[in-house]
């Protein structure tokens, strides 16, 4: 047999070191080691004893390492195997094709037949170059939102004590030179009908949300979309109508409202169940097709959804569908309200039927769409066989202010006007009705029957 020094080196084990030779050697790689060196495994060779059946510390190494990475990958079959929605059999097909391969067998998103996916229009030729005057940090005077345009100038001209027409645009060094304190005297004039109020001043010319609403469009034309910063000198810079003081204008007249010492209110108060009854009532009377189909489905749509009347208007005919869940519900969601922001903010709504046939959702729309679509079989909207003129929001909202109107105008000529209708309510809220009034009742039933604010203001858009 030969002989040879021990290869454990330093962590060789015998009294006289590694440089005293030995025959045993190491059963994997074979170089010579003293036999209380390394580390037995009796599992590997059954006929040797322990002292004999051993392996170096290089070879130690290396089996823990491959033992890791076998444990390793063990554990993500292991995970594989436990969940339900794997299919090895179909993925193990797939293990070598690349990833861009896998993309390209994707399936096309369903589209109506006939219809083509859009192509994206070629690159130009033309080649576009800088313009030298033209400074892409610049501002502009804002001209996208007219409906904001006349409190703004009639702001102007309470500063500068003179009349501005539409047509009229301010520069930039105008707007800047406008302070806090012309905010504050502007909305303290509107609310007060004073620039300086008293201690017994009251707001009983505007509303807090009415003073909102007009600091908002102030605001819109501002320079400077930062709040407010005022300096050591007493000068500032920012946007004069996000100051601490109109805020703390506002957060006053909110408490004059509270203790009734505010302008009137001009909101509407919340339907009753009877009186909704009898709105559908009148309307299912009619002689008019229209009426008698499609303006109690408005109601019914606002009551479910719980949702404004101009955005019922922009339901299309193809909104409902199957629920995924239930065989027996529909689904559907309101995309349009002005609340959305994203498409968190519109999920799908489960619709369900009424054993109430006058209130029942499902039978209104049954009822209506067979008229609509026997006479307009090509209609895209639920509630008109209409189109906007064009694709741009103006036209857009013109198109839906146009159905909202034609709705509130027969629902204040038949139903409001009533005198049995009239006769129905008995309480004490004096506010008159309005197209907010069933999308109120929802939100006020949803809440007299357990559910929360959030689930109402996250349904109820």
């Amino acid at each position: 047999m030969t002989t040879a020094t021990c290869c454990c080196g330093v962590f060789c084990k015998h009294p006289g070191g590694c440089a005293c030779t030995t025959t045993h050697a190491c059963m994997h790689c074979e170089r010579h080691m003293h036999g209380i060196c390394g580390y037995p495994i009796p599992e590997d060779d059954p006929k040797w004893t322990i002292k004999c059946s051993q392996h170096c510390d290089d070879c130690h190494e290396k089996r823990n390492n491959n033992n890791t990475t076998t444990t390793d990958n063990d554990t993500n079959n292991d995970n594989n195997d436990n969940n339900d929605n794997d299919n090895d059999d179909d993925d193990s097909a797939l293990d070598d094709v690349p990833l861009s391969t896998l993309a390209r067998k994707r399936k096309a998103p369903d589209r109506p037949p006939g219809q083509k996916k859009k192509k994206r229009a070629s690159r130009p030729t033309a080649i576009y170059q800088e313009d030298p005057a033209a400074d892409p940090s610049s501002w502009v005077f804002p001209t996208d939102k007219p409906e904001y345009l006349s409190p703004f100038l009639d702001f102007m001209g309470f500063i500068d004590n003179k009349m501005y027409g539409k047509s009229r645009k301010f520069t930039k060094e105008k707007l800047l030179g406008i302070q806090p304190k012309h905010v504050l005297a502007y909305l303290t004039h509107k609310a007060f009908g004073t620039i300086k109020r008293g201690p017994e001043s009251k707001p009983e010319f505007a509303r807090s949300n009415h003073i909102k609403n007009i600091k908002m469009k102030i605001s819109y034309f501002m320079p400077s979309g930062s709040g407010w910063v005022d300096l050591p000198d007493g000068t500032g810079h920012g946007n004069p109508a996000r100051h601490k003081c109109v805020n703390k204008l506002i957060a006053e007249i909110i408490q004059f409202e509270i203790r009734g010492e505010g302008s009137d209110a001009h909101d509407v108060r919340d339907m009753t169940v009877p009186e909704f009854q009898k709105e559908l009532e009148l309307f299912r009377d009619h002689k008019d097709a229209i009426c008698r189909y499609r303006n109690p489905l408005m109601g019914i749509c606002q009551f479910n959804f719980i949702t404004r009347a101009d955005d019922v208007c922009n339901f299309k005919v193809n909104d409902p569908k199957g629920h995924s869940q239930f065989d027996f519900a529909l689904a559907q969601s309101v995309k349009w309200s002005k609340n959305v922001k994203d498409h968190r903010n519109c999920p799908d709504q489960s619709l369900l039927a009424s054993k109430d046939h006058k209130t029942c959702l499902f039978l209104g729309l049954a009822v209506w769409l067979e008229y609509f679509l026997n006479n307009h079989p090509e209609a895209e909207y639920m509630m008109t066989a209409g189109l906007p003129e064009s694709l741009s929001a103006k036209d857009h909202k013109k198109f839906t202010s146009a159905i909202s109107k034609t709705y509130r105008n027969r629902l204040v000529g038949l139903v409001f006007k009533n005198k049995d209708f009239q006769a129905i309510y008995k309480g004490s809220d004096k506010r008159p009705l309005g197209l907010h009034s069933k999308r109120k009742m929802g939100s006020t039933q949803a809440k007299r029957r357990g559910a929360g604010g959030d689930q109402v203001d996250h349904r109820g858009r």
